[in-house]
């Protein structure tokens, strides 16, 4: 498939698809180690910032669900 190369300014690193066939863009080969699953697929973007986001429709309710996470250094004020 093809995958977002920015998301805003925001350049991205990697994509790891878990839908089916899967993808991932860190491997040599482009499969994805961990499980894929065309009833549940996740979707995981790396950005060159260091920020990493992930994606997946919820297997109990009809909602979409979203996990951001960005690592700080210790005693970095957020504002910085």
């Amino acid at each position: 498939g093809k995958y977002f190369d920015r998301v805003g300014t925001y350049e991205v690193d990697s994509v790891r698809d878990l839908g089916s066939p899967g993808y991932d863009s860190q491997v040599a080969d482009k499969k994805p180690t961990l499980p894929t699953s065309s009833s549940s697929p996740m979707i995981t973007f790396r950005f060159k910032n260091g920020c990493v986001a992930q994606f997946r429709a919820s297997g109990t309710e009809p909602k979409f669900k979203y996990y951001i996470e960005l690592r700080g250094q210790p005693g970095e004020n957020r504002e910085e």
